[in-house]
């Protein structure tokens, strides 16, 4: 058989397959041989659960700067010291109704160490019973009084002797006079110690007649 006629051939069984195929009868599907399925589809079911919230709102917690800082206001007009005491220099004032951070007190907690920019590194102490105390904790550092000042010494003498006075009596029977020399008065102040003379006036004493 030649090439061309064998090529004839297959046309014509490709075609015969092709017209057999489109006279099938249509409809399901085959299953091959395998039970039919007649189970229903499941159904889905679907239960909405309320979700669980609390009504009551959350106050948020005060931050560190919204937080009461320790201070004291002032009741009068009231001096600001160098150290926890009256013998300590004032260095300065608050007016009466002022406040001043806190960030110690005294020892014996009758002082307190603010915040005070004439003061020594920015502190200086004022006095409890001239100011009001606010939110001081319990744990407040006791800070240690800086050295008490000391007044300087002078080259004046500290005691002076006493000088007899001078008393002439006249042979002719004239007044007696009696001479004083000045007197010096030590005075005591919170500055050096001063001296006032004083100059007391001869007296004289006149004679009486027999």
């Amino acid at each position: 058989m030649s090439a061309t006629k064998k090529i004839l051939v297959l046309m014509v069984i490709f075609i015969m397959l092709a017209v057999s195929a489109c006279n099938m009868p249509t409809g399901a599907p085959a299953n091959n041989g395998s039970a039919p399925n007649n189970s229903a589809a499941p159904t889905a079911t679907f239960t909405t659960i309320a979700p669980v919230f609390s009504a009551t709102p959350i106050t948020p917690s005060p931050t560190a700067a919204e937080a009461c800082k320790p201070s004291v206001t002032t009741s009068v007009v009231a001096n600001v010291r160098s150290g926890p005491g009256q013998v300590y220099n004032v260095i300065g004032s608050i007016p009466q109704g002022s406040s001043a951070n806190v960030a110690g007190k005294s020892y014996d907690g009758t002082w307190w160490y603010i915040e005070f920019a004439a003061g020594t590194g920015g502190f200086a102490w004022v006095s409890s019973t001239v100011t009001t105390p606010n939110c001081i904790p319990t744990t407040l550092a006791s800070i240690v009084a800086p050295p008490v000042p000391v007044v300087p010494a002078t080259d004046m003498p500290t005691q002076v002797a006493a000088v007899p006075s001078a008393t002439t009596v006249p042979s002719n029977g004239g007044p007696v006079i009696i001479k004083i020399p000045p007197v010096i008065i030590l005075i005591k102040s919170p500055t050096p110690t001063k001296i006032k003379i004083i100059k007391i006036p001869p007296i004289i004493l006149q004679p009486v007649s027999p």
